[in-house]
């Protein structure tokens, strides 16, 4: 149900209605694309006054979709995915805030100055830099995408039931982009890497399944309804499938490994018990890679120094070494990173740790490595203190964590620190967790 809103805030969705419907009857003739365009997001507008937390839900597993519905219609628009997912964001972000304020106190938080520093470093890189362009378009970036999204949960504090729709709308949304990969890699011969559109990078659209199976893990331990389980369970073969035929290794093997954290955090089991039960489903896991995953078998099981990726990412790492032990107090500045390859010039070492170690320096690394430890610490804090209350909070707290590792597991192997955004929403969300129950606790102190 939609919260009571006051009339001049239905005056002000009123308006935006009619200027995006002016705005639509503009397009029709010009171009059925941007008319197509338009109708979405005139869909998406009514969905999210009714849903704001589904604009968040956007960055967990819904980024790719976007991409694809683009590379689909054409759009002339320059990087038209990247407009609108951030238009999504910012929109839900001002609808629920007309129903929710903000205490500015939150922001002030440790984990959010931590990443404020950092792009303030990143800043300063930029005038060390030997490729500034390449380094400005990577602190617009961060402060856009990271920065945004760990400031963005703090609006849901003590709105958890919204806080929760996040992972089940990411679930289903995930669900759709399964479905529709499932289907698109039958038509794909084996031998080639499958992904489900021209601008869709294989990895990511795995990292994209792998969270959306997470969301869905979390909604078949909290749901109480048995169809929502048997749904959970039958779409799994749909996760996979397409997971498979990326052939992306971390992706795969960092789901797995969180599926069976997210067990053994779980109450109410001994640790031995636990134990007994995972190792079981990890080793038929293993069994159904080896004898249906063809192709990333033969990745898992080549030589890192033979396999091509791999051998690509271990090159990469050793020149971020090479460039932060050559200049270990400020690095070699933001952006200024460059690998040339055979089949492509690396901007970044595939790792987040060493980017910023390499370009940033040793106190651009001393400040991740804290936040990291921080953010760990918090989630800690979090699981183990709504396992004493016994709260339903717990298992919101142990999904937002097990979120955080996959997201840190998949950023020690691929893309820039501003594509590894979804490391600093669950941040945020450990956070907004971390400070419902101190705020609980220095209330009754008081």
């Amino acid at each position: 149900m939609i919260e009571e809103i006051s009339y001049k805030k239905y005056f002000m969705f009123f308006l935006l209605f009619i200027f995006m419907e002016a705005l639509l009857l503009m397009f029709v003739l010009k171009s059925t694309t941007l008319s197509l365009v338009m109708s979405m997001m005139i869909l998406a507008a009514v969905f999210f006054l009714i849903y704001p937390e589904a604009g968040f839900a956007v960055a967990l597993t819904s980024n790719v979709l976007i991409m694809i519905f683009f590379d689909s219609v054409k759009s002339p628009f320059p990087a038209p995915h990247l407009v609108v997912y951030l238009a999504m964001i910012v929109a839900a972000l001002f609808i629920y805030s007309l129903k929710h304020g903000l205490d500015s106190e939150m922001v002030l938080g440790t984990p959010i100055k931590l990443s404020f520093y950092l792009w303030l470093l990143m800043i300063l890189g930029l005038f060390v830099s030997s490729n500034p362009a390449y380094g400005r378009h990577k602190v617009i970036f961060y402060f856009f995408y990271n920065l945004l999204l760990i400031v963005l949960p703090l609006i849901f504090y003590k709105d958890f039931e919204r806080l929760e729709n996040i992972f089940k709308i990411a679930f289903l949304a995930g669900l759709v982009l399964a479905l529709f990969s499932s289907l698109k890699a039958l038509t794909v011969p084996d031998y080639i890497r499958f992904s489900p559109s021209e601008s869709v990078n294989p990895i990511w659209l795995g990292r994209s399944l792998g969270i959306s199976m997470l969301c869905g893990v979390f909604w078949f331990v909290t749901s109480k309804q048995g169809f929502t389980k048997i749904l959970f369970l039958a779409t799994i073969p749909f996760f996979l499938f397409p997971m498979f035929r990326t052939w992306s290794r971390a992706p795969l093997v960092g789901m797995l490994i969180c599926v069976f954290l997210f067990y053994l955090l779980q109450p109410d089991q001994p640790l031995s018990r636990k134990i007994k039960i995972s190792l079981p489903f990890l080793i038929s896991s293993i069994i159904i890679i080896l004898n249906t995953a063809t192709h990333l078998v033969s990745r898992l099981r080549t030589p890192m120094i033979q396999e091509m990726s791999t051998a690509f990412r271990l090159l990469a790492w050793l020149k971020g070494w090479e460039y932060f032990m050559a200049s270990p107090l400020t690095g070699v500045g933001t952006g200024g990173y460059y690998m040339k390859m055979i089949y492509g010039d690396f901007t970044y070492p595939h790792n987040l740790f060493l980017e910023v170690a390499c370009e940033n320096g040793i106190i651009g690394l001393a400040i991740m490595v804290v936040f990291v430890i921080i953010v760990l610490k918090m989630a800690g804090k979090n699981i183990r203190r709504y396992r004493t209350l016994g709260s339903d909070l717990l298992q919101l707290s142990i999904a937002v964590t097990v979120i955080f590792v996959y997201s840190l597991w998949n950023a020690m192997f691929s893309g820039a620190i501003y594509s590894n955004e979804i490391v600093w929403l669950s941040a945020g969300l450990i956070y907004v967790l971390y400070l419902s129950h101190q705020r609980s606790e220095e209330r009754h102190q008081t």
